[in-house]
């Protein structure tokens, strides 16, 4: 079985997900390019091929992609029922406080405390401190055992509730002896009594004869977990422990044990795997003091310790444990004491016979119910003696012995020493001679069993465990024959007597006795030897009886009724078998689980022995391409005497059981049914040896009938993948058994895949036998039916649907290919109408493409070949072609083709899925991935997708487009990246000659969408470059696009020569200016290299006036690349800028164009953030220079005119040294670039240009404001072209200058500097303006203003320049982006409302800057050599004057060598008194100043005209007249300066500081300032009374500083010294008095009006009333003083009335 789509690739080859680029600045990619210069790349130097990479490591790769749902059928076998915790019992010891050395016996079994049911078998162990009392050759029998006991997950018992049960038990001693009370004195315990006990001991000499002869003494009870499942012991280091483990008899072991560790208490910590946990617990005796049976219960043991009805024996037990994790290390033997891993029963022993020091045995655990079938042979009989039904005296002492036997032709007779005596009379009894009852205490067999002595008990009970091995036949003579003993002790001596027999039957009614309890009778009178079973001599009691449980582990044996009449049945001859079939129905669930692999064997040999005729013998056969007339007609013949002329009408009986047992483990729900199944199929499936049928015939037949017939045992199946796997299993082992398939594995390619790919031998004897004709017609038809039949079965499963192509898949290794592909074809043909509307029926065409495509031969099936396109007329014939010649290939492809224009993407992704994970596994698959021939070959198998990527690619950008708008149906980008990645891929590996002969025969459209595929994807590459934060290097699709591109030039050099304006060419160079955006200087080599022979071919468009734009985009990539360090590119860049000046000069006769594209172009590169190297730029100008009078053929023109062009660029370049001069000063550098672009007036382009780069460097700086004023310069210039070109592109109201003037004024307030007269245009060269300069170029621009508008708030602004917009688009009749805006106009809108609503209109603060010192201006134009110069400076609003401060010193000091000082902005400066050789700045903050301004030329009503067009700035200083400091009470003294600068221009402009032209200053006297202040404060009242909504903050706040005045100066105080009778007239004349007092009144009236005002708030707020009730008072005071005293000749009434 192989690998889904996509196989993993191997280590070495394997790949990150993320992109692993090519380093930028990488030049190891050139390959052997020699050294270049710029004659020899003139010449025509060829460029060497660099390393190529994978295409695959471009876009990322998704989980989803690599793993796209298909289920692997090949899993490995799980078993849910597996030991999920291990615990091996490194040491199990007593310690008594006795303190006297004698020998315990332990047993030790696994139970739920809870429930009180076993868990587990008994482990029997003898304690290293007992084999002393053994003798010498006694204690080579015993080895150190330590047994494993393994947890079972899903048991159904909960962790807190398993436990130990520990049983101790003693050697049989005397049955008058009661020492249980000395026991429990411990250490009180007398001299006497301790001589009494250690005389009994010194008299044991212990062997196998006293072992059988035991009494159980104490037993106690470990709990192991706690409720969270951690074990609850404490933890011991076993290297610590060693020494303790020396000596485990000592006393004082236990004083020793290290304390419990913190992380093991209950519900805390973790404990750590590999260390061991000791337990200790206490110890009882039995209750009654002598007799286990009679005082001991299961629900006595686990009580809690502190009820426990017996007594603690003075002392503990002692287990340690150790969880393990994985597989435990060393011998290891089964539960049947069977060795595994690596151990045999040889080297369980040293060299001179001892056994090993350590072996672990593994435990039999007991499940509450079998739910799984088993794994391993077992076949054990557990049993359980119980009670005895003996009346004895209270001195019996009773004993159990027990001998399993086949017969009863004789018994064994035991001296009860561990040996027997055989007196059968059957010779052949083999077993009860070696034993088949497993030995408690030593490995090994025994044939007879004794149980623990029941000492004085009247009716004895037992808790022993026999364990009994089972032979592999039964038969109803088997049985276990029970012997009861009274055992006593007199004087030393052991007295045996036998009470009675029972005997318990085996195997009746064709099964095994079921586990339960038997009441045995007990026999009467002599019992004889042989005979016993059926001999009517034998009396057997009706009232004794034997109480005994029995409990049957085998994957042999069933008790289940139905299941043994089925092997019973099975055993005859057909058709008995029918009945046992007939038995099944009835069958449990949980007995189909145990015996499934035997099971389904059975009913396989079933189905091929029964009456119906074999398929391969039907009637109907369609004669084999192998078969002669005579073998037919002999099939014929063989048939007809077998069979008859029967036909098979119905389903057999066989396969019916067999889908019902199939259907039964579903219904059991087990999660682990189907590893079940699988497990079987690959491992315990053995096939069947009829001749006259083939087992995967008889199923394939079966299972049509089924489906056709709509069986109902087929309704609830759901598992037909285990058919498929069947039936191909079948096939497999037929082959084998055929010598058809070799039993070793193949060494070549070609012994891989199917015959009929290697050439036929069939003259050579030596050939191997062909299979592709070995399985029959009709099987074939079989599947051929059976296939679409299937899939149209309601509710069908993934598993299902996925199994049709595993298993056609695996047919191609063993069938003809060709009949695999017919089937296939036939079932796509079937199920293609259902495609769009049946999602089952989509989901199995696309599973059937994903795992065929991944056969691990799936290269060799599609025959890769070249395809000659001279043979087919039509390109549409191909398609057709291939799909002959390659189906598989050829299908996905028809597939994709069909799906591509399915709006569903479920639909349509997963083909393009499957085909990129193809193209994934041959780049990964070393038999190819290293051999360019062979992935050309390869390749050529998938050629029809690029035609449907071609002919397909409208309709795929149509899908692209609706994903922005709809992404439930339109195109991901991750599926986008899936077509763009196929499509690198076949560019790369496609041969060029076929790529040659494709676009040869294409249509000029179809070559459109090939460079349209180019485009597509250099723009994902952009978008991915963009996303993950990376530069564009030279990755592989980089040189694949490069590759095309140049052979598509190559293939269309005569069109491109013949027309000159040919369509595909301007789509070349789009494609040339995305190559050389690449950072990778070897790429960039490479590309120039190639571009040499494109401009040649491409020479006569690349001139055209409508290509100017594509010109100067090629003109600027060649000027920038001069400026490379890396000298090959430097050198193939100024060969390219040389060969665009000589084609300019062919075909022009001048070089005027070039002229103008490289002054422009270089310009932009010197204004760009770029990284400039300058001496490589010079070292580049002048090495064209060179070669211009080197080279020969070039006329003098060309050469004078060339010259020309470098000394141009080269005086530009002069720019950049001031430029970089004073980069870290921002505005000094914007007005150098603003004086550049006005150098350039009469040449609109290059003006152009450098303000663009002037709105690139404000953006970089974060002077939106000024960026946005360059876009507008621009625009409005292109408006002046287009006023001046043609004005009826225009919308009437921009057609004529001054309405242009109105719109543009709104926006931008320095129109007058902006406008450049008609003669500019004239003069410059018509066809040197391009896209820029149109409607197009203007809207572009004042979108982007919008946006930066926005970043800044600017929304008043912005609704200017939108309006403009809309004034654009609909003269241009673009409705749907007219509705765009206009929606854009309205949400802008109701933004700038909530803004004024809020308040939230900020904009910037201003600083006058004044410098001093000639050395400012050392490097700028000064034309009149001045030492003084100010500036407006336009800041941030979050920056004081500190802030900026701070900025200035920062750029200053690292500016300029010399230091730096500033200078204090309250004090006057005088330039003479400063030091010459200094520089010095001083900042003062200024506000911007509208007195006399006309208000309807220039209103400043809203926030934003009070920010706009701001040209005059104001700085005031208060000052006392006389000196002194300034007090605000004095009104009188008080004076003010104020210094009034104005600018060239208004703010905002193209930058952030602009020169002051003319200041003016003015003092104001003390009436003039307190007429100032009452003004502000009138303005300021109705500003707040006309607000809306409402500041009352502000208005209280306003109220309270002019009623109730505490801190600073009243009104009152003005009226009280200006407008007092004895002032004089030199302080206070006339006019002003009158202007104060009409100031004053005003200021009274608003202060009234805004207290009525507040008067309605205060209504909803009564905590306010107090304050305005003051205000009230305050009020009525002022108005009293003022009309009494200060009122003069004014109406007050007609003044408030007003």
């Amino acid at each position: 079985m192989v690998e889904e789509v996509p196989a993993s690739p191997p280590v070495e080859r394997r790949f990150s997900p993320v992109p692993n680029r090519i380093a930028a600045r990488s030049t190891s990619n050139l390959g052997n390019l020699a050294p270049l210069t710029i004659s020899s790349f003139l010449d025509g130097a060829t460029p060497a091929e660099g390393a190529r990479q994978e295409v695959f490591k471009v876009f990322p790769v998704s989980e989803s992609d690599l793993n796209p749902g298909v289920i692997n059928r090949i899993d490995p076998l799980v078993d849910k029922f597996k030991a999920e915790t291990q615990l091996l019992v490194e040491d199990i010891r007593l310690e008594l406080n006795v303190g006297i050395h004698e020998p315990f016996f332990l047993t030790i079994a696994l139970y739920d405390s809870k429930n009180q049911t076993k868990l587990s078998e008994d482990f029997h162990i003898v304690p290293e401190a007992c084999h002393e009392f053994f003798a010498e050759k006694e204690r080579s029998h015993f080895e150190k055992r330590k047994p494993l006991f393994g947890i079972p997950l899903g048991c159904g018992v909960d962790y807190e509730n398993f436990a130990f049960l520990v049983k101790v038990y003693k050697p049989f001693k005397s049955s008058k002896v009661k020492d249980s009370n000395l026991y429990m004195k411990g250490e009180a315990m007398s001299e006497a009594e301790r001589e009494i006990l250690m005389a009994h001991n010194r008299d044991i000499l212990l062997s196998s004869h006293t072992i059988s002869t035991l009494v159980p003494f104490m037993y106690g009870t470990v709990p192991i977990f706690n409720e969270l499942g951690r074990l609850q012991g404490a933890v011991v280091n076993p290297i610590q422990q060693s020494s303790q483990m020396a000596s485990p008899s000592s006393s004082t072991t236990s004083q020793r044990v290290l304390k419990e560790s913190p992380s093991f208490q209950r519900g805390s910590g973790r404990e750590a795997p590999t260390k061991i946990t000791r337990f200790k617990r206490s110890l009882y005796l039995y209750r009654g003091g002598s007799n286990w049976g009679g005082g001991f219960s299961l629900e006595s043991a686990f009580e809690p310790e502190g009820s426990k009805r017996t007594k603690a024996v003075p002392g503990q037990i002692i287990i340690e444990l150790q969880k393990l994790t994985g597989e435990p290390r060393g011998k290891r033997l089964t539960p049947t004491q069977e060795p595994v891993l690596g151990v045999s029963h040889s080297n369980l022993f040293a060299s001179d016979g001892s056994p090993y020091s350590e072996v672990i045995q593994e435990v039999q655990m007991f499940e509450a119910k079998e739910t799984s079938y088993h794994h391993h042979y077992i076949n054990t009989l557990y049993v359980y003696p119980e009670s005895l039904g003996i009346k004895a005296t209270a001195e019996a002492n009773i004993q159990v012995g027990a001998q399993f036997l086949s017969n009863d032709y004789g018994r064994l007779e035991s001296d009860r020493r561990g040996s027997s005596r055989d007196i059968s009379r059957d010779p052949l009894d083999k077993e009860s001679k070696e034993g088949v009852i497993y030995s408690k205490y030593w490995s090994g067999m025994t044939p007879t069993w004794l149980s623990a002595v029941s000492i004085g008990n009247k009716h004895a009970s037992f808790q022993d465990e026999i364990k009994i091995r089972l032979p592999l036949q039964l038969t109803k003579y088997h049985h276990i024959l029970f012997t009861f003993y009274n055992v006593t002790i007199k004087r030393g001596n052991k007295i045996i007597n036998v009470l009675g027999h029972a005997v318990l039957p085996l195997y009746e009614d064709c099964r095994v006795l079921e586990d339960k309890r038997h009441m045995l009778p007990i026999s009467k009178g002599e019992f004889p030897d042989t005979n016993y079973l059926s001999s009517p001599d034998v009396k057997w009691s009706k009232e004794k009886k034997f109480s005994v449980r029995t409990k049957l582990h085998s994957s042999v044996y069933t008790q289940n009724q139905p299941l043994a009449q089925f092997f019973n049945h099975y055993w005859q001859q057909y058709p008995a078998v029918s009945i046992g079939l007939v038995a099944l129905r009835g069958l449990p669930a949980q007995a189909a689980v145990q015996f499934l692999p035997v099971l389904m064997n059975c009913l396989f040999q079933t189905l091929v022995k029964s009456n119906i005729p074999p398929a391969s013998m039907s009637p109907t056969l369609i004669r084999r391409k192998n078969s002669t007339t005579k073998e037919l007609k002999a099939r014929m013949q063989e048939y007809s005497e077998q069979f008859g002329e029967k036909k098979p009408a119905e389903v057999d009986q066989s396969f019916s059981a067999f889908v019902a047992l199939v259907n039964l483990l579903k219904e059991l729900d087990v999660p682990a049914h189907q590893h079940a199944l699988r497990s079987y199929v690959h491992y315990l499936f053995q096939g069947t040896a009829y001749s006259s049928k083939y087992l995967f015939e008889e199923l394939g037949r079966q299972w049509l009938t089924a489906v056709e017939m709509d069986h109902p045992c087929l309704h609830k199946f759901k598992s037909h993948w285990f058919l498929f796997d069947l039936i191909f299993k079948s096939m497999v082992l037929q082959l084998y058994s055929s010598d058809i398939i070799p039993a070793e594995p193949p060494k070549t390619l070609t012994q891989v895949v199917a015959p009929e790919f290697v050439e036929d031998k069939a003259a050579d004897s030596k050939a191997p036998k062909r299979r592709e004709f070995f399985f029959s017609q009709y099987f074939v038809t079989t599947l051929s039916r059976l296939l679409p039949k299937l899939l149209t079965q309601p509710k069908l499963d993934i598993d299902t649907i996925v199994a049709f192509p595993l298993f056609f898949n695996n047919l191609l290794s063993i069938m003809d290919r060709g009949v695999v592909f017919k089937i296939i074809h036939q079932y796509l043909q079937s199920s293609q109408a259902k495609t769009n509307n049946d999602m089952k029926e989509f989901f199995a065409r696309t599973s059937f493409l994903r795992i065929l495509s991944d056969y691990e031969n799936y290269v060799p099936l599609n025959l890769p070949l070249d395809l000659d396109l001279k043979l087919t007329s039509e390109l549409s014939d191909i398609s057709s072609l291939f799909l002959k010649r390659h189906f598989i290939a050829g299908t996905l492809v028809h597939e994709l083709g069909a799906t591509v224009d399915v709006w569903d993407r479920s639909l349509r992704e997963p083909h393009i899925t499957i085909l990129r994970n193809i193209f994934r596994k041959h780049e990964l698959d070393s038999r190819y991935g290293g051999h360019h021939n062979i992935m050309t070959a390869i390749a050529g198998t998938y050629f029809p997708f690029l035609l449907v990527a071609v002919h397909k690619y409208k309709i795929i950008k149509s899908m692209v487009e609706r994903n922005q708008v709809d992404p439930k149906e339109g195109m991901a980008e991750t599926e986008v990246q899936k077509w763009q990645t196929c499509f690198l891929w076949m560019l790369k590996y496609t041969k060029p000659s076929l790529l040659k002969r494709w676009w040869k025969k294409e249509t000029l459209t179809m070559k459109e969408n090939v460079l349209a595929w180019l485009k597509l994807i250099c723009l994902g590459l952009l978008a991915h470059d963009k996303k993950t934060d990376s530069q564009p290097t030279s990755s592989e699709p980089h040189r694949i696009i490069l590759s095309t591109l140049v052979l598509f030039v190559h293939v269309n050099t005569k069109a491109f020569t013949k027309r000159a304006d040919h369509p595909l060419i301007p789509l070349i160079f789009d494609l040339l200016k995305f190559l050389m955006g690449s950072s990778s200087d070897s790429f960039l080599t490479l590309t120039c290299l190639h571009l040499r022979s494109i401009i040649t071919i491409c020479r006569k468009c690349l001139f055209l006036p409508h290509n100017t734009t594509m010109l100067r985009e090629l003109t600027y990539d060649a000027l920038r690349l001069c400026d490379s360090l890396y000298k090959p590119l430097r050198v193939t860049a100024s060969g390219i800028f040389y060969i665009l000046l000589k084609s300019n000069y062919l075909e022009r006769g001048n070089i005027r164009r070039l002229r103008h594209l490289a002054t422009v172009a270089f310009a932009k590169f010197l204004g760009s953030d770029a990284k400039k190297h300058y001496t490589e730029l010079l070292l580049s100008l002048g090495s064209l220079k060179e070669e211009s009078h080197r080279r020969e053929g070039s006329t003098p023109d060309f050469q004078e005119e060339m010259i020309e062009v470098l000394d141009r660029l080269s005086e530009i370049s002069k720019y950049e040294k001031t430029i970089a001069h004073n980069w870290v000063d921002e505005e000094m550098t914007a007005d150098i670039y603003v004086d550049i672009s006005d150098d350039y007036r009469d040449s609109p382009d290059l003006r152009l240009t450098w303000l663009d780069n002037l709105a690139v460097l404000q953006v970089q700086n974060g002077n939106i404001d000024e960026a946005v004023q360059c876009k507008i310069t621009i625009a409005f210039t292109i408006l002046q072209y287009l006023q001046w070109k043609t004005p009826k592109l225009l919308p009437v109201e921009l057609r004529d200058p001054s309405g242009a003037t109105l719109y543009f004024s709104r926006i931008s307030p320095n129109l007058s500097d902006l406008r450049l007269p008609a003669e500019a245009f004239a003069e410059d060269e018509a066809g040197s303006v391009g896209q820029t300069w149109s409607i197009e170029g203007i809207l572009d621009l004042l979108e982007d203003s919008v946006t930066l508008l926005k970043r800044e708030s600017r929304y008043q602004q912005c609704l200017d320049v939108m309006l403009i917009t809309l004034l654009l688009l609909r003269h241009r009749q673009k409705y749907e982006l007219l509705l765009k805006w206009s929606d854009q106009h309205k949400a802008m809108t109701q933004e700038y409302i909530n803004t004024i609503r809020d308040e939230k209109e900020i904009f910037s603060r201003y600083y006058r800057i004044t410098f001093y010192g000639r050395r400012w201006f050392s490097d700028v134009i000064n034309p009149h050599n001045s030492e003084v110069k100010s500036y407006i400076y336009k800041k941030k609003f979050k920056l004081t004057i500190g802030d900026v401060a701070k900025q200035l010193m920062k750029i200053f000091n690292a500016k300029f060598s010399c230091e730096v000082v500033n200078l204090p902005n309250n004090k006057e400066v005088d330039p003479s008194s400063l030091d010459p050789n200094q520089l010095y700045f001083q900042i003062v903050a200024v506000q911007p100043y509208f007195v006399g301004e006309d208000p309807e030329a220039h209103p400043r009503d809203t926030f934003f005209e009070r920010n706009f067009n701001i040209s005059r700035f104001i700085s005031e200083v208060p000052f006392m007249s006389g000196g002194g400091k300034f007090d605000e009470g004095d009104v009188s003294r008080h004076l003010k300066k104020k210094t009034i600068y104005t600018t060239g221009r208004g703010f905002p402009h193209l930058t952030s500081r602009i020169e002051i032209v003319s200041i003016e200053h003015n003092t104001l006297t003390p009436i003039e300032c307190a007429i100032e202040a009452l003004q502000g404060r009138v303005a300021t009242f109705k500003a707040e009374i006309k607000a809306k909504p409402l500041r009352k903050n502000q208005l209280r706040a306003l109220l309270t500083g002019t009623l109730a005045v505490s801190v600073n100066v009243g009104p009152l105080r003005f009226c009280e010294v200006f407008l007092d009778d004895k002032a004089s007239l030199e302080m206070s004349p006339l006019p002003l008095r009158e202007t104060l007092r009409t100031v004053m009144a005003e200021m009274i009236i608003l202060a009234l009006q805004g207290l009525d005002i507040n008067e309605v708030l205060v209504q909803s707020e009564p905590q306010q009333q107090p304050a305005q009730t003051m205000l009230k008072n305050k009020s009525v005071s002022l108005v009293s003083t003022f009309r009494e005293k200060y009122l003069g000749n004014l109406d007050w009434d007609q003044m408030t009335h007003t």
